[in-house]
């Protein structure tokens, strides 16, 4: 009787240490999983973020305007962006650019919108390039472009 006592204290704490270790695997996998859904859903919020900050932010570029017959050379900048530029100032230089032409400011540019800064230089102006500058503020925080427009 004693020896059967013996194999079932002996089989009951081999099952006991069994189910311990068991236990111990089954705990580290749940935090393993845990760990990897919560770095999955920070990187969904992460994304949406910057999803949103994308949204809010201006995108603003410049080209020369289309040539016509006998008219002075003129840029266009165009918000391509999401969000509404405020306080910009675009800044041209270069040979043949006008003196009131350097800095020209605008309080808001909505987004899809366009602005034509007319007659930014003289019409022997055709052929050379200027140095554009352009700053603004938006949502996000603001933006910076610097370009080198050739006119036609």
């Amino acid at each position: 009787m004693e020896i059967a006592a013996l194999v079932i204290s002996v089989l009951a704490f081999l099952a006991s240490v069994y189910a311990v270790v068991y236990a111990r695997q089954s705990a580290k996998a749940d935090t393993s999983m845990a760990r990897i859904e919560g770095e999955r859903r920070a990187e969904e919020v992460a994304d949406r973020d910057r999803a949103a900050a994308a949204a809010m932010r201006a995108d603003l570029s410049v080209e020369a305007a289309a040539p016509e017959q006998n008219s002075n050379p003129s840029l266009i900048v165009t918000n391509n962006g999401g969000g509404v530029a405020r306080e910009v100032l675009v800044r041209a230089d270069g040979p043949g650019i006008a003196p009131d032409a350097h800095a020209r400011t605008r309080t808001t540019l909505e987004p899809g919108c366009g602005w034509h800064l007319e007659s930014i230089g003289s019409p022997n102006l055709r052929g050379s390039v200027a140095e554009v500058e352009m700053t603004w503020k938006d949502p996000s925080g603001g933006g910076h472009v610097e370009a080198q427009i050739r006119f036609e």
